[in-house]
């Protein structure tokens, strides 16, 4: 599931901002970091299988995960919304962020999401 690393990267690129990735063999993990010029509006939307990363006037990216769990976690969001149904679940975060980062556990099957902003 390298795809999802590299749909992060390109949404990074598109952002302008700075990519770095890291792998821990030892561990089967990969990670892919974003530090961007400056704090942008963004949002993700994870809803069933499919996730997008978006910002406006900046575009979009996404793609989707088939059985691979995924973890969506951000620092002081402006909006969130968590939603469960019979269609499966759903979560949407927007906020203003300048960093984000994606990790792929190998072993698990997981991808890990955070967005955060700093000074």
């Amino acid at each position: 599931m390298v795809e999802f690393l590299e749909k992060v990267k390109e949404f990074c690129k598109k952002l302008g901002g700075k990519v770095s990735e890291k792998y821990y063999p030892d561990i089967k993990v990969r990670v892919v970091s974003c530090i961007l010029p400056s704090k942008k509006d963004m949002g993700v939307l994870v809803s069933g299988n499919l996730v997008r990363l978006y910002a406006p006037r900046a575009g979009e990216v996404e793609f989707e995960l088939d059985d691979t769990s995924i973890h969506l976690s951000s620092r002081e969001p402006k909006h969130a919304i968590f939603s469960a149904g019979k269609q499966g679940y759903g979560t949407h975060v927007w906020g203003v962020f300048n960093k984000f980062e994606a990790t792929y556990e190998e072993r698990l099957n997981k991808f890990d999401l955070s967005l955060w902003e700093s000074e």
